[in-house]
């Protein structure tokens, strides 16, 4: 593909932008982490490797002062095959890029953040009349790289980014060595003594079909709740009112279509790995999800959890479809209605 490196460099300074203007928007624990985690991408360090703080350090502070001077500059057109694209047409950038094994993504994620992806192209397909795909190594990014996202009729799987998450839990587990959590079970399950790429190899692929089963919930889960959510989502006058939202959604989802699928094919192994990461508020509104998966641990038999997802499909669409008329009817109601909704459930 001819001028390749003007692409990626047009839609990297686009993603610097974008953190530029949305950096601050994360508390600093969290800042820090995603930081290092670029910076171990940007550096293409592997994932064994540890890195050195100093470096580290003196990388963030120069990052810091070149968003300075991007914070007020527009989103650069993208330059493919002698025309220039808007950034945000990923559909008709992915008509020229496809064929030649490139894949581009762009959205809207978290308080509203610009999201810009550039990769190389590792498979796709349709399912359900849905466009599927898998991107390997990545060309560009930004400071957040959602390892999958939807986009109108488009699904976006980003193995190189779900690759680090799953290399994180994988740490997280190594540190304590507890057999007797989803993590544990998974780890028992397959050769420890193995090569940790193989290991890496088989939960990607695994999570890669996970990750799809979840963006087609989510369309399904637009489907039913209706196109007036994107407004509401975008009405929520707090982080937190915004973060239970999605997580709302994301039950919705879940119950709908992720889980019904993992049950169905009995794979033990994906509902372990979703359920050591059905964590925060997903967790805290639908507890009796998490009290279900650990009875079906013990009786070692699916069917509390099949009851409690089928329990939840209704629970939550018809929570979502109430906050909906709520937004519709009377918009100042909405904050409280959240609030109620988080107290019900011991959020904090």
């Amino acid at each position: 593909m001819q001028n390749l490196k003007t692409l990626i460099d047009t839609v990297q300074s686009n993603c610097h932008i974008s953190d530029a203007r949305h950096a601050g928007n994360y508390s600093l624990c969290v800042f820090l982490l995603k930081m290092r985690e670029f910076y171990r991408w940007e550096r293409r360090i592997p994932l064994t490797q540890q890195l050195v703080r100093e470096k580290v350090g003196d990388w963030m502070a120069q990052r810091e002062k070149d968003w300075a001077q991007l914070e007020n500059d527009g989103y650069a057109q993208l330059p493919l095959a002698e025309q220039h694209y808007d950034p945000f047409a990923a559909e008709a950038v992915n008509a020229s890029l496809v064929p030649m094994g490139y894949v581009y993504s762009s959205g809207y994620g978290v308080f509203h953040k610009p999201h810009f992806f550039l990769g190389e192209l590792h498979s796709t397909r349709v399912i359900d009349g849905c466009n599927v795909y898998i991107a390997s190594r990545e060309l560009a990014r930004d400071l957040v790289a959602p390892p999958a996202m939807a986009i109108n009729q488009d699904i976006f799987i980003r193995q190189e980014s779900l690759r680090r998450f799953i290399w994180e839990k994988i740490e997280e587990w190594q540190w304590k060595q507890h057999p007797d959590t989803p993590m544990g079970r998974i780890m028992q399950n397959h050769d420890q003594q193995a090569d940790p790429e193989s290991l890496l190899d088989a939960l990607v692929q695994q999570e890669t079909e996970t990750l799809v089963l979840h963006e087609l919930g989510e369309m399904r889960a637009g489907t039913l709740i209706g196109a007036q959510w994107h407004a509401l989502l975008a009405a929520a006058t707090t982080s937190k009112d915004e973060f239970v939202l999605r997580a709302i959604r994301d039950l919705v989802a879940d119950c709908h279509v992720t889980l019904p699928s993992l049950l169905r094919d009995e794979n033990h192994d994906a509902l372990h790995f979703f359920f050591g990461n059905f964590t925060g508020l997903r967790r805290a509104l639908y507890p009796q999800l998490q009290q279900a998966y650990e009875q079906a641990v013990k009786s070692r038999e699916l069917t509390v959890i099949n009851d409690t997802v089928q329990h939840g499909q209704e629970l939550w669409l018809q929570h979502a479809l109430a906050l909906v008329d709520i937004f519709k009817t009377d918009v100042n109601r909405l904050p409280a209605e959240l609030e109620k909704l988080g107290q019900s459930h011991k959020i904090q």
